[in-house]
């Protein structure tokens, strides 16, 4: 077991799995992967099933440095692509009715998916709080149906941005300065990605192995500033 969320939601170590797949709860589903469908008309839930890998399918930095005369401007891309991430901010906000998907409250669905006797489910069911977003999630915390709320983790960012100027040094001859260099820089200045969160990069457990849980985390800091270097 890596640190999770007790039995709600558990990272774990398993042979034949990659490094820290999420288990958690999910759909019932049939040999075909089409999600059953209760009697109620609602998904069926089913705990202890692999919902996510957080191990992404390639990570990609591209450095560039374009200089004339004495200024240079070196800025890196970031890229991650694929891997997994649980939205736990989501997942409580949505338990107490806080997020814009709980606004269907009142209104009729249809579950795609088979009933259990393999039939196409047509059965019209009406969202409310109680019976679907909140009970949903009553029967494991705070969290609802882990499933729902794993997100792809893929992101481009411009991880840092540096401008440099250094000074001629026939302006120093033979004075105890060599030379100045100044320059700005700019750290975590954009990012990119499909994720609904703040930052796909949070890991509530920080250096842990356990990655890929966020659950109200802060994003990154985003930080801009100015230096002054002297050879002496």
């Amino acid at each position: 077991m890596l640190p999770g969320f007790g039995t709600i939601f558990q990272p774990r170590l398993v042979p034949g799995q990659q490094f820290g797949v999420f288990y958690g709860s999910g759909w019932q589903r049939n040999e075909q992967g089409s999600v059953v469908i209760g009697d109620n008309g609602f998904p069926i839930r089913q705990d202890n099933l692999v919902i996510g890998n957080p191990n992404p399918d390639f990570l990609l930095g591209i450095r560039n440095t374009i200089s004339y005369k004495g200024l240079a401007l070196s800025f890196l891309w970031d890229i991650r692509q694929g891997g997994d991430v649980w939205n736990g901010t989501e997942a409580v906000l949505t338990n107490i009715g806080m997020t814009t998907r709980t606004l269907a409250r009142g209104t009729e669905q249809v579950f795609e998916g088979v009933r259990l006797d393999g039939s196409p489910n047509t059965q019209a069911v009406t969202l409310t709080q109680v019976n679907w977003f909140q009970a949903n999630g009553r029967a494991t915390g705070a969290a609802g149906v882990h499933e729902q709320f794993i997100e792809d983790a893929s992101w481009v960012r411009l991880r840092d941005v540096n401008l440099t100027y250094s000074f001629p040094k026939a302006l120093f001859g033979n004075g105890l300065i060599k030379g100045i260099e100044i320059g700005a820089f700019g750290r975590n200045l954009l990012l990119f990605t499909r994720y609904s969160g703040v930052d796909p990069e949070n890991s509530f457990y920080g250096l842990s192995p356990a990655q890929g849980l966020d659950y109200f985390g802060n994003p990154n800091t985003r930080s801009i500033g100015l230096n002054l270097n002297a050879r002496f």
